[in-house]
């Protein structure tokens, strides 16, 4: 796959997200929209994605890989996560903060982008081994990914454990873990409102972006930071570590290209729904997705030169 085909496919994402713009601009979708837009992101159409995401019909070397991805995910998202609650006790920065940060830092736009270009690259193959190395993240996004965001205040662990998307993820794992389809009447409402996921929340991001100065986005040293750990640091050190410890091509793309991703395009409506900083989370969003037009091509050329 060339670069141009690459740079294609990412470039699609944004004429999407430019509509928002125009949207947000012409105050199709105003403020209060935006909160309506990210509660039926989150807490609806998300969730019937994960779940018909979920569902594939596998072999045993489908299983066999898609059990040493889950492993490798649980692997990589632990080391994240350890490294960033240390630099979490050394800052001094509020909670609010904190939390968002680490949420962009640790969740990419994995089904928005990364879904797409592993398509793209591997095909449907590709996508059920990217829905595999993925579910460590549908589960955390959902629970660690809210506790980080609540963390400070006054909250239940169980009761923001028992959420849609959390709920989702076990449903889906429970249908895939036992080859079960629900019935058509089902199923395709299911699959009709997870379609909407990636527009909803490409729209939302395009809208928050026409309220946001482009001067705000060069400032913030935080989201530059966060951008680098998404887009390069943690692809450069896994296509450094991966190919070294005798992973098939499979297990040594998909992570690389999933954690190649930006910051996840609802990240601020995570923020926003769960008490973190959206106004932060959507600075992030947008500068790492724009960035991603340039890097993320680069990282696949370089990967599928790795390994061929």
């Amino acid at each position: 796959m060339n670069f141009l085909n690459i740079f294609i496919e990412i470039g699609t994402l944004f004429v999407v997200m430019l509509i928002g713009w125009i949207c947000g601009r012409s105050n199709v979708i105003t403020a209060n929209g935006e909160d309506v837009i990210s509660s039926i992101a989150i807490k609806i159409a998300f969730p019937a994605l994960i779940v018909t995401s979920m569902m594939q019909t596998f072999t045993m070397e489908l299983f066999r890989n898609s059990i040493a991805l889950i492993i490798l995910s649980g692997i990589i998202y632990g080391l994240i996560i350890l490294a960033l609650e240390i630099w979490r006790k050394l800052s001094k920065k509020s909670n609010s903060e904190l939390g968002t940060l680490q949420l962009m830092i640790i969740f990419g736009n994995a089904a928005f982008m990364g879904f797409p270009v592993v398509n793209a690259v591997y095909g449907s193959i590709g996508v059920f081994y990217a829905a595999s190395f993925n579910m460590f993240y549908n589960l955390l996004v959902f629970s660690y990914g809210v506790i980080l965001l609540k963390r400070g205040n006054k909250f239940s662990v169980w009761k923001t454990l028992m959420n849609p998307g959390f709920l989702a993820t076990i449903l889906g794992f429970i249908l895939f873990l036992f080859n079960v389809e629900p019935p058509y009447i089902i199923l395709q409402p299911l699959k009709m409102i997870g379609n909407i996921t990636i527009p909803l929340a490409l729209l939302l991001v395009g809208s928050s972006l026409s309220r946001t100065k482009l001067t705000d986005l060069i400032r913030p040293r935080d989201i530059w930071m966060t951008s680098f750990a998404r887009l390069l640091l943690f692809p450069a050190v896994l296509l450094f570590s991966l190919p070294l410890m005798g992973l098939n091509q499979y297990q040594v793309a998909i992570p690389v290209i999933i954690m190649a991703t930006p910051v996840a395009l609802t990240a601020g409506a995570f923020a926003g729904v769960y008490g973190g900083d959206s106004v932060l989370a959507n600075k992030g969003v947008i500068l790492s997705n724009l960035l991603s037009i340039l890097t993320v091509p680069m990282v696949i050329w370089v990967l599928l030169k790795v390994i061929s």
